[in-house]
């Protein structure tokens, strides 16, 4: 039976002591989370568990709930394949984005939704059987590093590309310092490439759009049919939503993946150094911008916009990083109030000079 090191546990980590007073206590990781009710593992087997009253009063305020990944303390139920969970342990490595409104395509008052926890790496999955957007992959990568996680590229469905090296080098150019792998299914080699870059012990997160493949890439890793698939349509090659719940397996070599719905809207929280990871080459070229405080948008001096102007910097890429950065900084100035303050008066400013310039003109 597997026990909590399998289960993802670093072998390099003491494990926490629970709780002397409660030698029943026991350490768990949440591999599947409906609502609030857990699906939770560790050396007693699997058991279905719920928040204790107190732990559900502790994180009223912030509405926080166990997700997939979590560890936990839970006190297993005598006769019953039910459990309590008693406390939830600090994350590391978490995968995190902001609400979004899917018909206004706007931020939704900034509410947090933690999509994995404990994890090691993100496998930002797209699909060969669709035109690429690097755009997209450029803000898994974001959310990724911000969070502490590693990315891979895994670009699958090569078997349905008539180029896939030249796709694979349009999202390496776009995914400096990433490793990016090509897979198909029908390629056992491609496959053990993957499987070869999942370490046991390890989890991995698979993130991306509906139809790129997710879950097919589970079934083969796994060698078994875990979980259920979907056709993709011929006339948008979009695909169906045939994962509805976030959930976490340990694969037959010892590695964990956590299976995610399709994302289409992720908005960025604001926090961490992804965009600085994901474009290294625009912060090489801002240091060669005249102002230090360039922002790349119009200013005199800007070796940025000059180099998407030459063709140094692919100018889509420039405008993906406005967009991604621009984001960033709206939810700072929200969470910030010295920095919106900040924002109000520069703007204020702007203002001022514009009427000023106004007046001369007449």
């Amino acid at each position: 039976m597997p026990d909590v090191y399998d289960w993802g546990w670093p072998v390099d980590q003491p494990l926490p002591v629970v709780d002397p007073a409660h030698p029943e206590y026991r350490l768990a990781r949440v591999i599947l989370a409906v609502g609030g009710t857990c699906r939770v593992a560790g050396a007693f087997g699997e058991r279905w568990a719920e928040m204790s009253g107190h732990l559900v009063h502790h994180r009223a305020a912030t509405g926080d709930k166990p997700v997939v990944g979590d560890w936990v303390v839970i006190q297993p139920l005598e006769n019953t394949d039910r459990a309590v969970i008693h406390d939830l342990l600090p994350r590391q490595g978490v995968i995190e984005r902001l609400q979004i409104d899917q018909e206004r395509r706007e931020q939704s008052g900034g509410i947090r939704q933690v999509l994995a926890a404990n994890v090691n790496a993100a496998l930002v999955v797209a699909g060969l059987d669709r035109p690429l957007n690097p755009r997209r992959i450029e803000r898994f990568m974001t959310i990724a590093y911000n969070g502490g996680v590693t990315p891979l590229v895994v670009l699958t469905k090569a078997d349905l590309h008539p180029d896939p090296d030249q796709a694979a080098a349009a999202v390496e150019a776009a995914s400096p310092g990433v490793e990016v792998l090509r897979v198909s299914i029908i390629q056992q080699e491609s496959l053990d490439r993957l499987s070869a870059r999942l370490a046991p012990g390890r989890t991995n997160v698979l993130l991306g759009p509906s139809g790129a493949g997710k879950s097919t890439l589970i079934n083969r890793l796994a060698g078994q049919d875990i979980q259920s698939t979907g056709e993709v349509r011929e006339q948008d090659a979009k695909g169906r939503h045939t994962t509805t719940t976030r959930e976490l397996f340990l694969l037959p070599g010892g590695a964990l993946v956590i299976d995610t719905p399709g994302l289409r809207a992720v908005g960025l929280t604001g926090e961490g150094q992804g965009l600085d990871r994901v474009f290294p080459d625009i912060l090489a070229l801002a240091l060669e911008c005249r102002f230090r405080d360039c922002r790349h948008l119009g200013e005199p001096g800007c070796a940025v916009e000059a180099a998407a102007l030459t063709g140094r910097l692919d100018p889509e890429r420039l405008h993906g990083f406005r967009k991604l950065r621009k984001e960033e900084a709206y939810e700072n100035r929200r969470a910030d109030p010295v920095a919106r303050k900040n924002e109000h008066k520069r703007f204020a400013q702007l203002t001022k000079e514009a009427k000023k310039m106004d007046k001369r003109r007449y």
